[in-house]
């Protein structure tokens, strides 16, 4: 599968042990939070992997989206505003942290919290991503269950009609047309 042709971009968008088990409800799926493992260098976070935001006792079970830089040249993750189970805390001390999901929705290890979380007219949220991490998301890939990774190598004002593809660790890969702006 290869990933549609885009028009071309004005110019680049800048932006161990016995596991303790708490279940959490993630759109009715239980995850369980046992300690974190160490990162793996060679592991890397693609848009379409599952994460778990945290808000207290509450979590949303989502999907990363696109990698990228903030304009200060910070590593972040584009993802949606509906996941954040904290939207007046981003960008503050208590902002929702993100923990990647290791197999069977285990919590893995925090990679990061919500800078920003926007739900209004639009639906986006930036993921500042921690030190540690950073070498997991310096990708510009998008995850396709059982084939090769989408490489995204720019961005485009988007066009009623114009195709548009997502990546969803539920939902899988599946793209469409742009129906209203």
């Amino acid at each position: 599968m290869t990933a549609p042709d885009f028009p071309a971009a004005p110019a680049p968008l800048s932006f161990g042990g016995t596991p303790r088990i708490y279940p959490m409800r993630l759109y009715g799926d239980p995850v369980l939070r046992r300690k974190a493992r160490p990162l793996s260098p060679g592991d890397t976070l693609q848009g379409g992997d599952a994460y778990a935001a945290l808000a207290g006792n509450s979590s949303v079970r989502c999907s990363l989206g696109f990698n990228g830089t903030d304009g200060a040249g910070r590593i972040v993750n584009i993802s949606a505003g509906h996941c954040d189970p904290n939207l007046p805390a981003a960008g503050t001390a208590n902002a929702s942290p993100v923990h990647v999901l290791a197999p069977m929705d285990t919590l893995g290890p925090k990679i990061g919290t919500f800078e920003k979380t926007v739900l209004d007219n639009h639906d986006y949220s930036l993921i500042g991503i921690d030190a540690p991490a950073r070498p997991r998301f310096e990708n510009n890939l998008v995850r396709v269950p059982g084939q090769a990774p989408v490489a995204i190598d720019g961005v485009a004002q988007p066009v009623v009609g114009a195709p548009v593809c997502k990546s969803g660790a539920r939902t899988g890969f599946s793209c469409g047309t742009v129906n209203s702006v």
